[in-house]
């Protein structure tokens, strides 16, 4: 009852304010209702590829033919690798897509052969291709994983792998490649990204109150009350999670119900992994106010990590964008994780098909929150 207490007055301060209500609600809703009437009219992506085909096997066409069913996708093939380069460069086509002579012989033995892209700049467009070419090869790589494991080999492996792609064709609509890589609104990474900067922000915010009651000797006064350090310690942990949950809750119904955007999944799976976003968000809040000496050096650190890992985590430009070093990089923020498990629910997949993502969440929440616990906790002091 005690941390419920603390929590409820929390959110009280947080949110029950002009200012506080201002900077967690209406500017978020602001923000992201204008990101969605700007990029939401993008469409999917309308454009000419040119494509030279080698693959001796079947998945190669099997793979232009799924990008061919966007309906503003234009595939002209080409009769060797040097003229779809002329068309790239005299701008008659956006992309060349090369496809190996041993792509199909690749996937059924389990390697890496890759179909490769060639353009004169990077757009959201190409990215959005590459995404698109990474999961329809990874599913048919799915596909002869799967016959291997049965036991089969050679044609009749060729042949299993053929069957369950002709079944998942009859069975699923027609791709659309966007220039989000997504078969939903060409600005879902985008919106999914700054509705995390701001939770971010709103997190960080709720820290610092903790901080500031720290450094006032305000938790001070309250253990000296009847209530245990533990009690403390989870009602601003509590009050912080709901700060976070009713944002969340406040920004989907709005852009959803109100603004009409479409996440291209239900509301429960992405409450869900933004939740498990948001406690990871936590962990980073708590853990700059546990190595911050003074309430100043808390906004200096914050400015330093909760952009840069909005960047390089893909709140702002897709991952896929972004040199490989930097790539890899992502791999170590939440964003990416969140953001990738999104896009996926939007392509057709499951809660179940993202358990990965949602463990490696909860990885980052547990490991972080364990290291800036003690900002939560009142026994230590901080200056002013």
């Amino acid at each position: 009852m005690n941390s419920l207490t603390i929590a409820l007055n929390m959110i009280k301060r947080v949110m029950g304010t002009k200012r506080g209500l201002f900077f967690t609600i209406l500017l978020p809703v602001a923000v992201v209702s204008m990101i969605i009437g700007i990029a939401g009219g993008q469409g999917t992506y309308q454009g000419k590829i040119v494509y030279w085909n080698q693959d001796q096997g079947t998945l190669g066409a099997e793979v232009i033919s799924a990008l061919g069913n966007g309906e503003n996708v234009k595939l002209v093939p080409v009769e060797s690798k040097d003229k779809g380069e002329n068309e790239v460069v005299n701008r008659n086509a956006d992309v060349l897509m090369v496809v190996p002579p041993d792509f199909s012989a690749s996937l059924l033995q389990g390697k890496g052969e890759q179909i490769r892209l060639q353009y004169l700049t990077q757009s959201e467009a190409t990215a959005g291709i590459e995404v698109m070419l990474k999961q329809l090869t990874g599913s048919f790589a799915g596909f002869a994983d799967a016959a291997r494991a049965a036991g089969h080999t050679g044609e009749e492996l060729r042949k299993q792998v053929d069957a369950m792609i002709a079944a998942k064709n009859q069975g699923t609509s027609v791709v659309a490649v966007t220039t989000a890589g997504s078969h939903g609104d060409p600005s879902l990474q985008m919106v999914i990204g700054f509705l995390m900067f701001f939770m971010m922000l709103s997190v960080s915010r709720t820290v610092g109150f903790i901080l500031e009651d720290r450094s006032q000797q305000t938790m001070s006064r309250i253990y000296a009350a009847p209530v245990t350090k533990l009690q403390i310690t989870f009602g601003n942990f509590l009050g912080s999670l709901l700060v976070g949950m009713l944002q969340i809750l406040f920004l989907l119904l709005f852009t959803i119900y109100v603004v009409g955007f479409n996440y291209g999944t239900d509301f429960g799976s992405l409450f869900v992994i933004l939740s498990f976003f948001m406690l990871a968000a936590m962990g980073i809040a708590t853990m700059i106010a546990n190595m911050a000496r003074s309430q100043n050096m808390v906004g200096i650190l914050n400015n330093l990590v909760i952009t840069p890992s909005c960047m390089i985590g893909g709140c702002f430009w897709p991952v896929s964008m972004m040199p490989n070093a930097m790539q890899k990089l992502a791999n170590f923020v939440p964003h990416k994780w969140a953001i990738e498990a999104i896009v996926d629910l939007s392509n057709g997949s499951h809660l179940s098909d993202i358990g990965l993502n949602l463990a490696i969440l909860a990885l980052f929440a547990l490991v972080l929150l364990a290291f800036g616990a003690a900002s939560l906790r009142p026994a230590d002091t901080v200056e002013n």
